[in-house]
Order: C-alpha cells, then sequence, then structure tokens
C-alpha cells in the first residue's frame, strides 16, 4: 500500500511538472517599427530584423529596442539575411531585397 501511494505522489508530481514545462510564454518585444519582419538573423549578441519597406533593425539586448541601420541600404525591402565569418575575423552580413539586389556589411549595417 505504501508503495502505491509512492506512485501516486510521484505520478501527480510528474504531471504537475509536465504540465507547468509545456505551457512556454512568450513576450513580445518593443518593435522593432517600419514594417513587416520578413528576414531574422543572429550574430553573437546582434539580432537583425529586414522589414518590408522599413529596411534592417538590430538589437543588441534581446529585442528590448531596436535601432535602423540602413546607411547605403537604397532598397528597404528586405527579404533574407545571410552571415558569414570575414577575413579580419568579423562578420558579413549580407541582405537580400526585393527587386534591389544583394547589400552587404561588414559593421552590422552601420
Amino acid at each position: 500500500m505504501k508503495n502505491l501511494r509512492v506512485q501516486i505522489i510521484l505520478g501527480i508530481g510528474l504531471l504537475v511538472l509536465l504540465s507547468h514545462t509545456a505551457s512556454a510564454q512568450w513576450v513580445q518585444t518593443n518593435g522593432p517599427e517600419g514594417g513587416r519582419i520578413l528576414a531574422l538573423a543572429m550574430s553573437g549578441s546582434n539580432i537583425f530584423a529586414g522589414t518590408y519597406g522599413g529596411g534592417v533593425f538590430l538589437s543588441t539586448n534581446n529585442g528590448s529596442s531596436w535601432t535602423a541601420v540602413n546607411t547605403g541600404l537604397t532598397n528597404t525591402d528586405v527579404k533574407s539575411f545571410a552571415i558569414s565569418p570575414n577575413e579580419t575575423g568579423g562578420k558579413n552580413l549580407f541582405t537580400g531585397t526585393n527587386g534591389g539586389g544583394i547589400f552587404l556589411s561588414t559593421d552590422n549595417g552601420t
């Protein structure tokens, strides 16, 4: 009887643990403002968001704030990103646009 009671208690504990773990929570970030987000990329602690009509936005604090990084970007309809290491130890950020070609930044878009 004692063994059955322990099994019941363990089973209830497991159900409580599983129901708590299964209820993941999403928290909305503060933006970015400037259009629909069509692409996301991460490089280290930098998060890049590509928007339709607003260009590229950068967050360095997990989405709490966003900064537009569009210097030299002549088409702000961003569809995709690709990141690769460059010869100086930094990162190349490639941005594909809708009808405007591919752009390269070696300084996080600034």
